[in-house]
């Protein structure tokens, strides 16, 4: 069972976002697995790339975390239940598709900015995309 996962779904920086479709993935994993034998203890190996150093750093234990343990807990409960769990961090700027999704976005907000719209919606935009 192989499937690349990738997260994009945060627009500012919120940890929970950062680690939700790794957290996703692994979970649907295992319940496409229960009852097979390939899901024993040490057997099911993940590698997880992120352009994320917090969640590199704090979900692999490299990092004190004063905040966000639940999210720790949730990780910890897959590796108890057979999981390997390695995390690496790739800058941003490194990893291809992310440059591609950055200048489309950039562009995406060129076009917006250009459209007349109430001053409220920008102003609401702006709000949130800053919102932590």
């Amino acid at each position: 069972y192989h499937e690349p996962v990738f997260g994009a779904v945060s627009h500012g920086p919120i940890n929970w976002l950062e680690i939700l479709p790794y957290w996703h993935f692994i979970r649907q994993h295992y319940y496409y697995m229960e009852g097979k034998d390939q899901c024993q203890k040490g057997k099911v190996i993940v590698h997880i790339v992120t352009d994320s150093q917090w969640a590199s750093l704090a979900m692999s234990g490299r990092a004190r975390v004063k905040y966000h343990r639940d999210m720790l807990a949730i990780f910890a409960m897959f590796q108890d239940w057979g999981y390997q769990i390695h995390w690496h961090h790739m800058s941003r700027e490194t990893i291809l598709l992310q440059s591609l999704a950055d200048r489309l976005s950039a562009q995406a907000r060129e076009y917006m900015m250009a459209v007349e719209a109430p001053q409220e919606f920008w102003d609401m935009s702006h709000r949130d995309s800053h919102s932590t």
